[in-house]
C-alpha cells in the first residue's frame, strides 16, 4: 500500500512538474502568459485530476490500515497484560491461603507445646503429693515406700527425659516453620514487587498508548486540514484560470487596440506637423498680405486664421483622448502581468505547501514505526520476565516439602 502511494505521489509530482514547465531545474525558465496559461490547462487536465483522486484515495487507506493495525496491537497488549494480572492473582491467592494455614499450624503447635507444659506441671505435682504420704508404721510399710519413691523417681526421670525430647522436637520443629515462613514471606515479597513493576509497565504502556492515540488524531485532524487546503487551493486554481484566460483574451483585444490607438495617434501627428507646417505657410503669407494687401483681404485671411485655428483644436483633442486611451490599455497590461505573477506565486506556494505535507507525514511515520518497535520490544520483555517468574514458581513447588503436624498423645 505504501509502495502505491509512493509511486503515485512520484507520477502526480512528475506530471505537476510538466505542467508549470519546469522538469528539473524549477520554474524560473523562458515563459510568458501563454506558457502560464498552457500550465494551468494542464493542471485541469481529467488524467491529472485521476491521479490526484487516487492518490487521496491511497494515502486514506494507508491511514486507515496504519490505524487498523495500530488498535489491534493496543489491544492485543492490554488483553495480554489483563492474562497476565488474571494469572498472577490466583497464585497470590493460593500463597496467602498457605500462608494463613502455616500460620494456624504455627499457633496449634504452640497449643500444643503449652498443653504438653500442663500436663508436665500436673505430673509433677502428682508425683509431690506420691511423695509425702504419712510416716510408715512398719518396716515392711517402710520398704514398700522405699519402692515405692525409687519407682516415683523412675517415672519421674523417664518423664523428664520424654519432656526434654518433645521440647527439642517442638523447637526444631518451630525453627523449620520459622525458616520457611520466611522465605515463602520473602518469595511473596518478591512476587509483590514484580506485580507492582508489571502494573507500573501495564500503565506506563496504556498512557503511551494514549498518547499516541492523541498524537494519532492530531495527525489525522493535520491531514484533514491539508487536504481541505488543498481542495480550496485547486478551487482557487481552477477560478484563477478561468480569470486568467479572460485576462489573456482581453489583454490581445487591448494590444490591438493599442497598435491600432498607435498607428492612429502617428496618423494625427503627422497630420498636426502638417497642419503646423501650414499655419507657419500662412503665417508668412499672413505677413506678406499685410505688407501688400487691403482690409477685405485682412478680414478673409483672419477668419481663415481662426477657422484653421478651430481645426486644430479639435485635432488636439482627438489626439488627447488616444493618449487617454493608450494610457488605460497600458495599465489594464500592466494588471494582467500582475495577476500572472500572482498567479505563478500561488502555484510556487502550492508546491512548497505539497512538499511540507509529504514531509510532516513522512516524520508522522517514522514516529509511529518507533514507537511500536518500543512497544514490542516492552512486551517481548515482559513476557520474558513472565516466563522466568513462572519457572521460579514450578522450581520453588518443586522443591517445597510437606509440614507434618505434631501428634501428641
Amino acid at each position: 500500500m505504501e509502495e502505491d502511494v509512493t509511486k503515485a505521489t512520484e507520477a502526480l509530482l512528475s506530471w505537476g512538474e510538466a505542467a508549470l514547465g519546469c522538469p528539473s531545474g524549477g520554474c524560473g525558465g523562458p515563459g510568458g502568459p501563454t506558457s502560464v496559461a498552457l500550465a494551468v490547462a494542464k493542471l485541469e487536465d481529467p488524467e491529472m485530476k485521476r491521479l490526484h483522486q487516487e492518490l487521496q484515495q491511497l494515502e486514506a487507506e494507508a491511514a486507515a490500515a496504519r490505524r487498523r493495525r495500530l488498535a489491534e496491537r493496543i489491544s492485543a497488549a492490554a488483553c495480554e497484560a489483563d492474562l497476565a494480572r488474571a494469572e498472577e492473582a490466583p497464585e497470590m491467592r493460593s500463597e496467602r491461603q498457605e500462608l494463613e494455614s502455616m500460620e494456624s499450624e504455627a499457633a496449634e503447635t504452640a497449643g500444643a507445646l503449652k498443653r504438653c507444659d500442663l500436663r508436665l506441671q500436673e505430673v509433677q505435682r502428682y508425683l509431690k503429693g506420691r511423695a509425702s504420704p504419712g510416716s510408715p508404721g512398719s518396716p515392711g510399710g517402710a520398704e514398700a515406700h522405699a519402692q515405692l519413691l525409687r519407682a516415683l523417681e523412675a517415672e519421674e526421670l523417664r518423664a523428664e527425659e520424654e519432656i526434654r525430647g518433645l521440647r527439642s522436637e517442638l523447637q526444631e520443629e518451630r525453627g523449620g516453620l520459622v525458616d520457611d515462613l520466611r522465605c515463602r514471606l520473602a518469595v511473596l515479597e518478591e512476587r509483590k514487587e514484580q506485580t507492582a513493576q508489571k502494573a507500573k509497565e501495564c500503565s506506563m504502556l496504556r498512557s503511551t498508548a494514549a498518547k499516541f492515540k492523541d498524537q494519532l488524531q492530531r495527525c489525522n485532524g493535520r491531514v484533514g486540514e491539508l487536504e481541505a487546503a488543498l481542495a480550496s487551493l485547486t478551487k482557487v486554481l481552477s477560478t484563477v484560470s478561468a480569470e486568467l484566460e479572460a485576462l489573456e483574451l482581453q489583454n490581445a483585444a487591448l494590444k490591438a487596440d493599442t497598435h491600432a490607438d498607435h498607428a492612429d495617434s502617428s496618423g494625427t501627428l503627422e497630420a498636426l506637423k502638417v497642419v503646423q507646417e501650414r499655419q507657419q505657410e500662412l503665417s508668412e503669407e499672413f505677413r506678406e498680405s499685410l505688407e501688400a494687401s487691403t482690409t477685405d483681404d485682412l478680414e478673409r485671411c483672419l477668419q481663415e486664421s481662426r477657422a484653421q485655428k478651430e481645426h486644430l483644436k479639435e485635432a488636439l483633442a482627438e489626439v488627447h483622448a488616444r493618449l487617454i486611451g493608450a494610457e488605460r490599455c497600458e495599465e489594464l497590461q500592466r494588471s494582467a502581468f500582475e495577476m500572472r505573477d500572482e498567479i505563478h506565486a500561488l502555484t510556487l506556494a502550492e508546491a512548497e505547501r505539497k512538499e511540507s505535507s509529504e514531509l510532516q507525514r513522512a516524520e508522522v511515520k517514522v514516529a509511529e514505526e518507533a514507537l511500536v518497535d518500543d512497544l514490542r520490544a516492552k512486551l517481548e520483555a515482559r513476557e520474558r520476565r513472565v516466563q522466568l517468574l513462572a519457572a521460579r514458581l514450578r522450581q520453588t513447588q518443586a522443591t517445597s516439602w510437606p509440614i507434618s503436624r505434631p501428634q501428641f498423645s
